[in-house]
């Protein structure tokens, strides 16, 4: 009987992975319904999978119903509170929500529990510093962000618009410039976005 229990409970899993490798893709899509789907039959299988309950959380983000995702995302942090992309996760929604400070403390938490792991954290936390308006905090993620990772274009954007906000505006052109030597495979909108920025500044300066 062990044996049958055993070989049950494996299909299980993998019928589990399977509808969550699908999930995964859905949300790459923007098939955010279809990702919801997916993560539910997953849960079917396997109720204690939480990366499933997890990627539910990201797909009802991505579908506007943030106090839904919030439920999903404490359920996980629950059952493991040091789970890191649980409350990066949690982070965005707050983030999303306007609750800039709640963000900051989970991307906080997350730092500490994760400092190899840390450039996007870093962008993250200076986002949702910048949104409070905390421009020195900001820089300071931002310059951290830049420092795990050079190459973390989005940080040299974001840092740019900062140095703009306190006037310094050569430092913010040089920002924008590496935005694009760097960000070649970035979006055409956010770039024209920054060539648009560069104009504006160049004819202040």
């Amino acid at each position: 009987m062990n044996f049958l229990s055993n070989i049950k409970s494996t299909g299980k899993h993998l019928l589990a992975q399977t509808y969550y490798n699908w999930a995964n893709t859905y949300i790459q899509q923007g098939e955010y319904q279809r990702a919801l789907t997916a993560c539910n039959t997953a849960l079917q299988h396997v109720p204690t999978f939480l990366d499933a309950y997890l990627l539910r959380g990201t797909a009802l983000t991505q579908l506007g119903e943030h106090e839904a995702a919030l439920s999903e995302i404490n359920f996980v942090l629950d059952q493991n509170h040091k789970k890191m992309d649980a409350l990066t996760q949690r982070g965005l929604v707050y983030y999303a929500i306007g609750d800039f400070a709640a963000a900051v403390s989970d991307y906080n938490v997350a730092i500490y529990l994760n400092p190899d792991h840390t450039t996007v954290l870093y962008l993250y936390r200076g986002l949702a510093e910048y949104a409070q308006g905390n421009l020195s905090a900001a820089i300071s993620d931002y310059n951290a962000a830049i420092r795990c990772d050079p190459n973390n274009v989005v940080a040299y954007r974001r840092r740019g618009d900062v140095r703009v906000k306190q006037g310094q505006l050569s430092e913010a052109l040089s920002d924008y410039f590496t935005y694009l030597e760097r960000g070649v495979m970035q979006g055409f909108k956010q770039r024209n976005e920054v060539k648009t920025l560069i104009g504006e500044l160049r004819r202040q300066i």
